[in-house]
């Protein structure tokens, strides 16, 4: 120890302390690591930086005091470490939670645009680092706390990634004239009592939801203010396989299934102008899973509102329209592919040639849809791909919007990919106006 340092208080005996060396700190991270590993064995650097990467949850005021006591054994400006970097960050704004979605919903490119348009009237907004991590931790957290980037905009930003993920989107059609579900109030009171409306904490983020939880309830507005509907999102964890396949030696393939825990998104959204109330679940986890899902959810919101009152809203007519009407010029969609579902459950699926072609393109394909139309008991499933406005109808690009319609009931669709809160309703928009016409 440099000579001239404070030493540390040796007469302190105090039956809340335990004393220990710095050697006992590190076998007690040591302790951290896999049965059969040893501190003593790890010695490449790669095992090393691993082993130094351990992580252990202290009380925040064991931390400090710990690092207090490392920096009282040298002289001022002689710390082994940078002590300030590794003392517990007090987070007045609750940023961890929110910062910790970031990576895991808002890609690193999205995250550098909102720090580039900050950096315009805040020149000491950083851009730029070696790796994600840094981007968000060190670059937007400073814009954040330094107020260069508002907390809402970064709330805004996980907002509209995790609720308009992949999903299958189930639509309930709520009878003309029925009010029940404008009152805000009411609904808050049923689902969160008391704490409704001040004291709910909302909107929460979480990285991890060991059980079904309310995350956020909020009432839309249009842009003169008016009631415009609402949101009501929920967390939830559920079990995924992630599959890896591997080729072994000699040719051989394998495939393992690797079950992990995974953060569940459910939203539930009231458009008053539509007469539809849609609900949100997860997409990928098979018929079965995503029937589940949807009982789940809805079960929940039975506190609240009597959505066994609400039928599932028959989207057969506006398929039907899509596919009979699919040479339309003026139409907003391009059919990709189309499934028949005949009354002994037969399948004819038709699909085109690419992704980017309309199965209009084949003489064949029309033929067997004008043929499978007139049968009364063909029910069509089709993949729609949604032309957005400003969009040319022959767009090849991968990011065109195509939503799967009916394979999971007639009042669904799917998003097999993220798109924007924008474009789910402009498709639901599509829908109504789609319905008006068949009817």
């Amino acid at each position: 120890m440099a000579s001239g340092g404070k030493k540390p208080d040796t007469k302190r005996n105090d039956s809340n302390f335990s004393r220990l060396t710095l050697g006992d700190i590190v076998d007690m991270i040591a302790a951290q690591l896999p049965k059969g590993v040893r501190a003593g064995e790890v010695t490449t650097p790669a095992q090393f930086r691993a082993f130094m990467s351990q992580e252990i949850l202290l009380p925040k005021a064991a931390v400090n005091s710990l690092l207090d006591a490392v920096t009282s054994a040298f002289p001022p400006g002689e710390e082994p470490l940078p002590i300030a970097d590794h003392r517990p960050k007090d987070d007045p704004l609750k940023l961890n939670e929110i910062l910790a979605l970031v990576p895991k919903q808002i890609n690193q490119q999205q995250v550098q645009d909102v720090l580039r348009a900050a950096q315009k009237d805040h020149p000491d907004v950083r851009i730029s680092a070696p790796t994600y991590h840094e981007v968000v931790e060190t670059n937007l957290r400073r814009a954040v706390t330094s107020g260069a980037i508002p907390k809402e905009e970064v709330v805004a930003l996980v907002q509209k990634a995790e609720e308009s993920d992949k999903q299958h989107l189930f639509l309930f059609e709520v009878p003309s004239g029925d009010k029940r579900l404008d009152d805000v109030n009411k609904i808050g009171r049923n689902l969160f009592g008391g704490e409704w409306p001040d004291r709910t904490g909302f909107p929460k983020f979480v990285s991890s939801a060991p059980s079904f939880s309310w995350a956020d309830f909020r009432e839309l507005k249009t842009a003169k203010g008016k009631f415009n509907g609402w949101i009501l999102k929920a967390y939830d964890t559920g079990v995924k396989n992630e599959v890896q396949n591997l080729e072994m030696p000699g040719g051989r393939k394998i495939r393992i299934e690797d079950p992990r825990p995974q953060r569940l998104v459910f939203v539930a959204q009231w458009r008053p102008s539509r007469g539809l109330l849609q609900i949100h679940v997860p997409f990928g986890f098979g018929k079965i899973g995503t029937l589940a899902h949807l009982q789940t959810f809805t079960s929940a919101l039975k506190q609240a509102m009597p959505i066994d009152e609400f039928p599932a809203w028959n989207m057969e007519p506006v398929r039907r329209r899509i596919r009979n009407h699919r040479k339309d010029k003026k139409a907003n969609y391009v059919i990709t592919q189309s499934t028949m579902l005949d009354a002994h459950g037969n399948r004819t699926r038709l699909t085109s040639a690419s992704v980017s072609e309309s199965l209009t393109n084949s003489d064949e394909a029309n033929n067997k849809l004008d043929i499978a139309a007139k049968a009364d008991e063909a029910q069509p499933e089709i993949t729609a791909r949604w032309v957005m406005p400003g969009e040319d109808e022959n767009d090849t690009s991968d990011d065109t919007v195509r939503t799967p319609m009916g394979s999971f009931g007639t009042n669904e669709i799917a998003f097999s990919a993220r798109v924007t809160p924008e474009i789910i309703e402009y498709v639901a928009d599509q829908l109504v106006e789609l319905a008006k016409a068949a009817s």
